[in-house]
């Protein structure tokens, strides 16, 4: 095991819970029961009763005109704006919402305010625009809106219109992250490992780490293990970095980084006993889950999986399935590991195919304990090869990137 990380970590930009966000608006107002004394907020609780409305959003604009609460008519056009977002019950409108996003902000609306600057951000029924997005941001920061915090820190984390400033991203992402945005955590976290506007300091970015891994986030769980895994910015505790990688799956079992590193520790027996069969199950979910082809990390989990294939660890030894994993290691990645075991398959008497004419007999795997069923996605890809030869004498000294963790 490396006594470090070598790659540089990356910032996450949080554009996830833009569809996890609309999801649950759609999932609520599914549920939608208007009752006497139901909230007219769908953030926050369902609602309850007999019978959904025919039109949502009569519904809505009755309760902006004849509820007298404070807030109340804000809340119906903002959620009047969510409904137009979203296309729910009606056909998605960027236009309309931006209209009734507008109406709520002119009543103080703070949530209203971050969706026009998201609007702006992502060129929703607007010129895309980071100087009229960053506007709104700031005026929903300044009413406490930590995803607007969040956003601002990003601006000048990436430089989105303006100067990139590490610093200043810091400033913004505390901010969100004293109200509780676990992304805000984790993104400090990378400042801090790649010492970007800061000294280098592993130990605050573990810390960061671990409190975004307590508020929900995935990446930062693998952080987390990463981090206790190889001993940095904290005392190595293979039984700890076992405890969060498996954290992580049980939340969500279908992310690439969580099977690779599962992968990792079942291989080597780190925090658990040794299990070459569950390695070889996240190895090959891994390698299926990779939507880059193995770019996401210069082919390591390519190599990893075709060192199982190759030795016979937790499946069947299978040189022609290991020289397919090395072979779109080299060629995609250019990662030297692979050649090398390339070299020793070539050096046998079996002659093996090169990458590009596997396209019509094997493919990714559609299940962890199997990689030759049909995926039409790797069909496509591999038919961009089409011309590529390997030989012995292929010469790449390009890095093959650095895993944390060493078979």
């Amino acid at each position: 095991m490396s006594n470090h990380i070598k790659d540089i970590s990356k910032r996450k930009t949080g554009e996830e819970w833009f569809k996890t966000e609309e999801e649950e608006y759609a999932k609520i107002l599914s549920t939608f029961r208007p009752t006497p004394k139901s909230s007219v907020s769908i953030l926050k609780k369902a609602f309850s009763g007999t019978s959904q409305p025919t039109h949502i959003i009569d519904f809505y604009k009755k309760e902006a005109r004849n509820n007298k609460s404070p807030g109340a008519s804000a809340e119906a056009y903002y959620n009047i704006g969510v409904i137009y977002q979203i296309g729910c019950n009606t056909k998605q409108d960027y236009a309309e919402a931006i209209y009734w996003y507008k109406k709520a902000t002119e009543e103080g609306h703070v949530k209203a305010i971050e969706k026009i600057g998201r609007f702006y951000y992502k060129g929703f029924g607007f010129k895309q625009s980071y100087k009229d997005a960053k506007i709104y941001y700031q005026k929903a920061a300044k009413r406490g809106d930590k995803e607007s915090m969040f956003r601002l820190g990003l601006f000048y984390n990436d430089g989105l219109g303006i100067k990139k400033d590490y610093e200043e991203a810091l400033i913004h992402y505390q901010s969100a992250a004293d109200s509780g945005h676990a992304i805000a955590l984790y993104n400090m976290g990378v400042l801090y490992e790649n010492g970007q506007g800061v000294p280098q300091n592993f130990q605050t970015a573990f810390s960061f780490y671990k409190k975004a891994a307590l508020g929900g986030d995935i990446d930062a769980h693998i952080k987390t293990s990463l981090f206790y895994s190889s001993g940095l910015g904290t005392e190595r505790d293979d039984i700890e970095a076992f405890k969060w990688c498996k954290k992580a799956s049980e939340i969500c079992s279908d992310n690439i980084n969580v099977c690779f590193q599962l992968g990792e520790l079942y291989r080597n027996g780190h925090g658990t006993e040794q299990d070459l069969k569950l390695a070889f199950e996240n190895y090959s979910r891994a390698v299926q889950l990779d939507q880059t082809d193995g770019r996401i990390d210069q082919g390591n989990k390519l190599v990893a999986l075709g060192k199982m294939y190759f030795h016979g660890l937790g499946t069947k030894k299978d040189d022609g399935m290991a020289m397919l994993m090395f072979q779109k290691a080299l060629v995609v990645c250019r990662n030297t590991e692979a050649q090398v075991y390339i070299s020793q398959l070539q050096g046998k008497k079996s002659p093996f195919p090169f990458f590009h004419e596997w396209r019509n007999t094997i493919s990714a795997p559609s299940s962890p304990s199997s990689i030759s069923e049909s995926n039409a996605d790797d069909t496509h890809t591999l038919n961009s090869f089409s011309s590529i030869k390997i030989s012995e004498d292929d010469n790449y000294t390009e890095s093959s990137g650095i895993s944390t963790t060493t078979i």
